[in-house]
Protein backbone atom coordinates (compact mmCIF):
# COMPACT_ATOMS: atom_id res chain seq x y z
CA UNK A 1 0.00 0.00 0.00
CA UNK A 2 3.18 2.00 0.15
CA UNK A 3 4.02 2.21 -3.30
CA UNK A 4 1.07 3.34 -4.46
CA UNK A 5 1.65 4.69 -8.68
CA UNK A 6 0.51 8.36 -9.30
CA UNK A 7 -0.10 8.15 -12.79
CA UNK A 8 -0.35 11.90 -14.78
CA UNK A 9 -3.73 12.01 -15.92
CA UNK A 10 -4.24 11.61 -19.91
CA UNK A 11 -6.90 14.85 -19.36
CA UNK A 12 -3.65 16.42 -19.04
CA UNK A 13 -2.11 14.93 -22.52
CA UNK A 14 -5.26 15.51 -24.16
CA UNK A 15 -5.25 19.57 -22.85
CA UNK A 16 -2.08 19.89 -24.09
CA UNK A 17 -3.24 18.28 -27.67
CA UNK A 18 -5.89 20.33 -28.00
CA UNK A 19 -3.63 23.68 -27.57
CA UNK A 20 -0.86 22.31 -30.32
CA UNK A 21 -3.92 21.18 -32.11
CA UNK A 22 -5.71 24.71 -32.31
CA UNK A 23 -2.43 26.05 -32.93
CA UNK A 24 -1.53 24.76 -35.98
CA UNK A 25 -5.02 24.56 -37.16
CA UNK A 26 -4.71 28.63 -37.05
CA UNK A 27 -1.29 28.32 -38.42
CA UNK A 28 -2.90 26.49 -41.47
CA UNK A 29 -5.77 29.09 -41.79
CA UNK A 30 -3.91 31.91 -42.11
CA UNK A 31 -1.31 30.28 -44.62
CA UNK A 32 1.47 29.92 -42.45
CA UNK A 33 1.92 26.40 -42.22
CA UNK A 34 1.36 23.55 -44.41
CA UNK A 35 1.33 19.87 -43.98
CA UNK A 36 0.08 18.34 -47.33
CA UNK A 37 -1.16 20.42 -50.52
CA UNK A 38 -4.53 20.16 -49.27
CA UNK A 39 -5.83 22.96 -47.14
CA UNK A 40 -8.90 21.29 -46.01
CA UNK A 41 -6.99 18.18 -45.08
CA UNK A 42 -4.52 20.01 -43.28
CA UNK A 43 -6.18 22.28 -41.58
CA UNK A 44 -9.25 19.94 -40.38
CA UNK A 45 -7.64 16.84 -39.59
CA UNK A 46 -3.67 16.56 -40.01
CA UNK A 47 -3.12 19.59 -37.73
CA UNK A 48 -5.25 18.08 -35.03
CA UNK A 49 -3.78 14.79 -35.36
CA UNK A 50 -0.13 16.31 -34.91
CA UNK A 51 -0.95 18.38 -32.01
CA UNK A 52 -2.25 15.43 -30.44
CA UNK A 53 0.60 13.15 -31.05
CA UNK A 54 2.80 15.58 -30.13
CA UNK A 55 1.45 16.02 -26.45
CA UNK A 56 2.00 12.14 -25.52
CA UNK A 57 5.31 11.16 -26.94
CA UNK A 58 8.87 12.81 -27.11
CA UNK A 59 7.52 14.75 -29.82
CA UNK A 60 6.65 17.55 -27.16
CA UNK A 61 10.50 17.92 -26.98
CA UNK A 62 10.65 19.16 -30.57
CA UNK A 63 7.81 21.12 -30.33
CA UNK A 64 9.05 22.71 -27.05
CA UNK A 65 12.81 23.80 -28.37
CA UNK A 66 12.84 22.95 -32.12
CA UNK A 67 9.99 23.68 -34.40
CA UNK A 68 10.62 26.40 -36.70
CA UNK A 69 8.21 24.98 -39.40
CA UNK A 70 6.18 28.53 -40.06
CA UNK A 71 6.42 30.47 -42.73
CA UNK A 72 8.62 34.27 -41.47
CA UNK A 73 5.49 36.21 -41.54
CA UNK A 74 3.98 38.54 -38.16
CA UNK A 75 1.49 35.77 -37.66
CA UNK A 76 3.78 33.27 -38.27
CA UNK A 77 6.32 34.14 -35.81
CA UNK A 78 3.46 34.97 -33.31
CA UNK A 79 2.02 31.28 -33.59
CA UNK A 80 5.52 29.82 -33.68
CA UNK A 81 6.09 31.51 -30.17
CA UNK A 82 2.76 30.61 -28.53
CA UNK A 83 3.60 26.83 -29.80
CA UNK A 84 6.96 26.46 -28.25
CA UNK A 85 5.77 28.38 -24.75
CA UNK A 86 2.90 25.59 -25.32
CA UNK A 87 5.20 23.13 -25.55
CA UNK A 88 7.57 24.28 -22.47
CA UNK A 89 4.74 24.65 -20.01
CA UNK A 90 4.02 21.10 -20.74
CA UNK A 91 7.50 20.35 -20.15
CA UNK A 92 8.08 22.30 -17.16
CA UNK A 93 4.80 20.65 -15.58
CA UNK A 94 6.26 17.38 -16.17
CA UNK A 95 9.42 18.17 -14.28
CA UNK A 96 7.26 19.70 -11.36
CA UNK A 97 5.25 16.56 -11.19
CA UNK A 98 7.82 14.19 -11.00
CA UNK A 99 9.66 16.45 -8.76
CA UNK A 100 6.94 16.45 -6.84
CA UNK A 101 5.57 13.12 -6.65
CA UNK A 102 9.68 12.36 -5.71
CA UNK A 103 9.60 14.24 -2.79
CA UNK A 104 6.26 12.87 -1.49
CA UNK A 105 5.48 9.63 -2.70
CA UNK A 106 7.66 7.17 0.25
CA UNK A 107 10.53 5.36 -1.79
CA UNK A 108 11.62 1.80 -1.35
CA UNK A 109 14.71 1.86 0.73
Amino acid sequence: MDNLPVPVGAFVFAGFGIVYGWILHSAVDRSVFKISSIRVLDSYFLSWLLGLVSAFTPMMFFVALGFHEFADTPDGTKLEHRLHWAGRLQLVYLVLYGVIVLATVPQRA
